[in-house]
């Protein structure tokens, strides 16, 4: 994870949240004053929903030598 995609997947639940993020770590937010907390897990699943992440991800994947079919199967959420 990146401060940047942690801070991105925060503000995709709330728009403006104000977060201080250190070492790129999920476990490392600082929220301002008056700012009310966002579960880790919700923050987790705002990441997991990016598109950079997952765009990032489906080209690891490929990277490993798996299909389109393989990574579909992996991937798809139904």
């Amino acid at each position: 994870m990146t401060t940047k995609l942690i801070i991105d997947a925060i503000q995709s639940i709330r728009k403006g949240a104000q977060v201080t993020v250190y070492n790129n770590d999920i476990d490392q937010i600082v929220w301002n004053e008056g700012e009310e907390v966002i579960s880790k897990s919700d923050i987790q699943t705002a990441y997991d929903n990016l598109p950079d992440h997952n765009a990032n991800a489906i080209n690891k994947l490929k990277a490993l030598g798996l299909t389109d079919a393989e990574i579909s199967a992996l991937t798809d959420k139904d």
